[in-house]
């Protein structure tokens, strides 16, 4: 009997933990949402793509379910995007890497929604380049274009994309070892990871 009782002591600690980092939680969201460039954070946009609704509204009379949502609550809490400034900051760091400026919310979307298409229409891009090399070309793009659509600018990037391939063939087939050939490709984007 006296087992039983700590385990629900237990479980109830765990309760209160799990609504203390949900109450959070819910408002970094809060403040995410009222601002337009909030609502682009990626840890917003992860947030909104599960579907599941703010945190700590579930029953957690089984512990599973409790488990479940201290994962999800963790799991947002530990994005790096998860406040206005934490955004902000991450947004000056893309801009500054790849020295193009965001004019506003609508031309963010534009860029990313250009980079997402060129991906899905590109199936072999990630087997012979990095993502960060090509951000930084379709930043150059953008620079140097007035791009009004994501097709626009997808396809400006295919382009390019499609030269390098032909250059780094011709490049493979001259290099006598395949370990030069990898060399050219080493990722060195300064640790920042996309």
């Amino acid at each position: 009997m006296l087992r039983s009782t700590k385990n629900v002591g237990r479980t109830y600690a765990k309760k209160k933990i799990v609504m203390r980092l949900s109450n959070i939680a819910n408002k970094r969201l809060e403040k995410l949402e009222k601002t337009e460039w909030g609502k682009r954070s990626p840890a917003y946009k992860k947030w909104e793509e599960h579907g599941l609704g703010k945190f700590g509204k579930g029953n957690y009379d089984e512990y599973t379910e409790l488990v479940k949502e201290y994962s999800r609550v963790t799991a947002f809490l530990r994005l790096k995007t998860t406040t206005e400034p934490a955004f902000q900051k991450f947004k000056t760091h893309i801009e500054e890497l790849f020295n193009y400026k965001f004019e506003n919310p609508e031309n963010y979307d534009l860029f990313w929604d250009s980079f997402t298409r060129f991906e899905n229409m590109n199936e072999d891009f990630e087997a012979v380049i990095y993502r960060g090399t090509a951000i930084a070309e379709l930043a150059d793009i953008f620079i140097k274009k007035d791009i009004s659509t994501k097709e626009q600018g997808a396809e400006l990037l295919t382009e390019w994309f499609e030269g390098l391939k032909g250059g780094v063939q011709k490049k493979y087939q001259s290099a006598p070892d395949v370990q030069e050939f990898n060399e050219m490709f080493k990722e060195d984007d300064g640790g920042f990871t996309f």
